[in-house]
Order: structure tokens, then C-alpha cells, then sequence
């Protein structure tokens, strides 16, 4: 999957499911909390054009500085199937494992990607793996 940072040629068609599309829609919910008018369909034009540029700066600047700069930690715990909380453990453990990858960016824990499954055998501490991947490239749509 690319990000689309979108662009008003060819209007909508370029900016469904883009960054300026997310944007404006951001700005509406706002507007519509904080203003006590209706957003003015004057200058949507204007606005959409806004937010195309902003986006495609972003997404220009993060595909040119992010790989490299930016790394990934991922925590790596087998777990027996079905049992997705107990580690295997034991002497001569044998079992079928899910492996999962922790996703962190920074200090943040953001979630768990299933990354693989195996029948392995086990004959001291439940396995903990560690690691850090370094982001090589960002694909984004139309630049």
C-alpha cells in the first residue's frame, strides 16, 4: 500500500482515500465543533488545493529523509497455538507456535503482526526475541 497525498486535477477522482482528503474531513468535524456558522461551500476550491499541497509536502519530505533516519523496534514472543498469552515453556516442549512481532515506534507500542507460524521443539525458557528494523523506503502514490 502507497500514501496518496492527493491533488485536485481531475477532481474528486485524485483525492479519494488521500491525505488531503483525510485532512479536509478533519477540518469539517473541527469547523462543525467549534464554529457556531455552517462551513461556507465558498472557497472548497481553495481549501482541497490547501490541503493537496500540505499533503504532497509531507509525503515529498517523508519518502526523501524518513528511510534511514527512522527505526522500528519489534518484539518477538512464541506462543503455543491457541493460547495466545502462554509462552511455551518447559522441558521438551513440543507445540505448534504463532509468532507475533511487537510494532514500536520510538517508545510507543503500537500493536502486534502476526509474522509466522511454526511446530517447534523447546528444551529450556520460553523464546524472546529482539530486534530493530531501519525503514528503507516509503512508497507514495502519484510523486
Amino acid at each position: 500500500m502507497s500514501l496518496k497525498p492527493g491533488t485536485i486535477l481531475n477532481y474528486p477522482a485524485n483525492l479519494v482515500d488521500s491525505m488531503a482528503e483525510a485532512m479536509d474531513e478533519a477540518f469539517r468535524r473541527e469547523w462543525n465543533i467549534n464554529m457556531e456558522i455552517p462551513l461556507p461551500d465558498t472557497g472548497t476550491k481553495e481549501r482541497l488545493m490547501f490541503f493537496s499541497a500540505i499533503s504532497q509536502g509531507i509525503l515529498s519530505h517523508l519518502r526523501d529523509n524518513l528511510p534511514g533516519a527512522t527505526t522500528i523496534s519489534a518484539s518477538v514472543v512464541q506462543v503455543v497455538e491457541g493460547d495466545e498469552n502462554r509462552p511455551i515453556e518447559g522441558e521438551n516442549t513440543t507445540g505448534e507456535i504463532d509468532v507475533y512481532r511487537q510494532l514500536a515506534v520510538g517508545e510507543e507500542k503500537v500493536g502486534y503482526v502476526k509474522t509466522g507460524h511454526a511446530r517447534v521443539q523447546q528444551t529450556s525458557e520460553p523464546v524472546n526475541s529482539e530486534g530493530e528494523a531501519v525503514i528503507q523506503g516509503i512508497e507514495v502514490e502519484g510523486l
